[in-house]
C-alpha cells in the first residue's frame, strides 16, 4: 500500500536490446511488379504465336478446307489486343527496372502515372 505522504516515484521501464528499426523503402513491390512483367511479355509472346501458327482443316463431302487465324475475324480482333499488350508491357518495363533499381518512380509527375491508370484500364 502506497503512503500518501511520500511522492511517487516513475517507475525505470526495461530497455529493450533491439536496436528501433528504421522505416525503410522495400524492394520487393518493385521486383514483384518487374517480375508480373516480364511473365506477362513471356505469355503474352506465346498466345502470340500460338494464335498465329493456330490452323484448323475441317474435311467434309467437297473436300479440306484448311482455316488461318487471318481468315477468322474474332482471331484478328485477339491477336490485335495481344499485340497492343506486348507493346505496353515493352514500354514498363525499362521504368520497372529503374524502380528496382533507383527505389524511385520516373519521371516523378503526373503524366507517368496517367499512363498506367489508362493502359492498366484499356488492357483489363
Amino acid at each position: 500500500m502506497a503512503r500518501p505522504d511520500l511522492p511517487l516515484q516513475p517507475q525505470p521501464q526495461p530497455q529493450s536490446s533491439l536496436p528501433e528499426a528504421q522505416p525503410k523503402a522495400s524492394k520487393a513491390l518493385p521486383i514483384a511488379a518487374l517480375i508480373v512483367r516480364v511473365i506477362t511479355k513471356i505469355s503474352l509472346l506465346v498466345s502470340l504465336t500460338v494464335l498465329t501458327s493456330n490452323s484448323a482443316t475441317l474435311k467434309n463431302e467437297y473436300g479440306e478446307v484448311k482455316f488461318r487465324f487471318r481468315q477468322v475475324y474474332a482471331y484478328r480482333y485477339v491477336v490485335s489486343v495481344v499485340v497492343i499488350g506486348m507493346t505496353y508491357t515493352f514500354l514498363q518495363i525499362p521504368f520497372s527496372i529503374n524502380r528496382v533499381t533507383t527505389a524511385k518512380r520516373l519521371p516523378d509527375n503526373d503524366g507517368l502515372l496517367n499512363f498506367d491508370f489508362i493502359g492498366d484500364k484499356i488492357m483489363k
